[in-house]
């Protein structure tokens, strides 16, 4: 439950900066109250992860507007955070959500005053690539140990290939998650692609 009410007072952050306040306050509530969070309270990683994606994108229009490295390293430690939760799928959707964000945001909304486009893009993409790669690194510590207990895991169970694939989904069925619309029944949580 702390995670959910830090998750919310990033999203209260961030929506400060682009709403009034009365209204910004809203927001918070609908993130408490979202189905995607009530969905994961079982899945405690997932908590864990969301929480610190608001602070994220606060910091990388924090660092848009105003372009010091104390933007970046905040941005780095939030999402070594995000990678240390432990909830990879959520941290894989986060950073490909976010690689797109900072690909196209630059150029659908006007940049800052005195800010070219070209400028807005660059410090996008910079924000992206400087937070992903000090996340990395600031993890990385606990990542090479749980990479090598995975390692030693996989050898002593022996889990064979064919038992794994069964288990996955098709790209179609990613497809149907997100558009919807299919008539099948997903297995749980970790098999369903959430937009929200």
């Amino acid at each position: 439950i702390i995670h959910s009410l830090i998750g919310a007072s990033g999203v209260w952050l961030l929506c400060r900066r682009f709403i009034a306040t009365p209204f910004s306050l809203i927001a918070p509530v609908v993130f408490l109250f979202s189905g995607y969070l009530w969905a994961h309270y079982a899945f405690g990683a997932y908590i864990l992860a969301l929480a610190w994606m608001p602070f994220i994108f606060w910091a990388y229009d924090c660092y848009i507007r105003e372009p010091q490295k104390r933007w970046l390293i905040l941005g780095g430690l939030l999402f070594s955070l995000q990678l240390l939760a432990g909830a990879p799928q959520l941290t894989y959707y986060f950073l490909l959500a976010f690689f797109f964000v900072a690909l196209i945001y630059p150029f659908s909304v006007p940049p800052p005053a005195g800010l070219s486009r070209k400028q807005f893009w660059t410090r996008s993409i910079l924000f992206f690539i400087t937070t992903t790669i000090l996340g990395v690194i600031i993890s990385s510590p606990q990542l090479v140990a749980l990479i090598g207990v995975g390692g030693e895991i996989g050898r002593q169970t022996k889990l064979p290939l064919r038992e794994v694939l069964p288990g996955t989904l098709a790209l179609r069925d990613y497809v149907s998650a997100f558009i919807g619309g299919t008539g099948q029944v997903f297995e749980d949580a970790e098999t369903t692609a959430y937009i929200g």
